[in-house]
């Protein structure tokens, strides 16, 4: 879907809040609900002019709302094509949150690990993911809403941490949501 779980808003919006960083990148922007919290808490209170690089990459042209104009730049092609085609393009802070599960699980592992080095020194990547496997087909006409994978916090590459395990929490929500820093 073109919008995120809530159960993840809480903990991405205080790693954006504590990281305060200057070049962010929103790997499948959808509505663009990322792009609020990070202009948010870190551009005072969202008000322009901008401090902070916002970048996103959005597969589905179709999800284009007005909410999109907060960003710098949203790049239309999948995620992966435009990883491979900006390979020198860096950031302070890279949030993929319910996208992994769009992937078959080798790919999504190789995009999690190519994250950790798209990152500048001491720069942060989230990832969030249902703790279940949801059955999705292309919603909305969309391809890439196909989920093709589930994932446990556990099987990320080595160096993310867990931040949310996929256990249940008060509202019967199941997300996991993992962190990676790169060393400065």
């Amino acid at each position: 879907m073109p919008i995120g779980s809530y159960a993840l808003t809480f903990n991405i919006a205080h790693e954006i809040w504590k990281k305060k960083p200057k070049r962010v990148l929103d790997l499948g922007v959808g509505l663009g609900m990322t792009g609020v919290l990070v202009r948010s808490y870190t551009d005072d209170l969202g008000k322009a002019p901008w401090k902070t690089v916002l970048h996103g990459v959005e597969g589905f042209p179709d999800y284009r709302t007005g909410v999109w104009d907060i960003y710098d730049k949203v790049y239309i092609e999948g995620i992966k094509e435009w990883l491979d085609n900006t390979p020198d393009i860096t950031y302070d802070m890279i949030i993929m949150s319910d996208v992994i599960e769009h992937f078959e699980k080798e790919e999504g592992f190789a995009i999690a690990k190519l994250l950790m080095t798209r990152l500048n020194p001491g720069g942060v990547v989230l990832i969030g993911t249902p703790g279940i496997f949801q059955e999705q087909d292309a919603a909305h006409g969309n391809e890439y809403e196909r989920h093709r994978s589930a994932w446990k916090a556990t099987e990320f590459p080595m160096g993310y941490t867990i931040l949310q395990n996929g256990s249940p929490d008060s509202v019967g929500n199941m997300m996991i949501l993992v962190k990676y820093i790169r060393p400065l």
